[in-house]
């Protein structure tokens, strides 16, 4: 399952994730856009991990996915491209990428020349408090 849209909009896909809201609730205390590069853990939902990445588009990087979880990028700064399979997508500030099962995100590619790009890929354990 994907989904490609609008920061605005991302309180309508909750019904995918139980802990949708707890992101949503990152995003407007603006923890990742003023934290450093680094992995976190979400203190109110330790379901809610993510990833602040600083790079140079064209390093393209990849993350294996796997099926219980749920995967939501976002630029914070810059703009980059992301694939999955053969799904290209243009990630622009204000935009989010979700992805629901198993695959390959490729993260980093470059549309043109290297720019500078501050991202965050938020990793959702919806099975984790079933298995516990």
């Amino acid at each position: 399952m994907m989904a490609f849209d609008t920061l605005d909009n991302l309180e309508g896909y909750t019904s995918l994730s139980s802990h949708l809201t707890s992101l949503i609730d990152v995003l407007d205390r603006s923890l990742p856009y003023d934290q450093k590069v680094g992995r976190y853990v979400y203190p109110d939902d330790e379901e809610v991990e993510y990833e602040v990445s600083a790079f140079l588009t064209g390093s393209g990087f990849s993350k294996a996915l796997e099926m219980d979880k749920t995967y939501v990028e976002i630029t914070l700064e810059g703009e980059s491209v992301s694939s999955v399979g053969e799904n290209v997508f243009r990630l622009l500030e204000g935009r989010f990428l979700l992805l629901k099962g198993e695959g390959e995100i490729k993260r980093g590619i470059s549309p043109d020349l290297p720019k500078s790009v501050k991202s965050v890929l938020f990793t959702l354990d919806d099975e984790k408090g079933k298995r516990s």
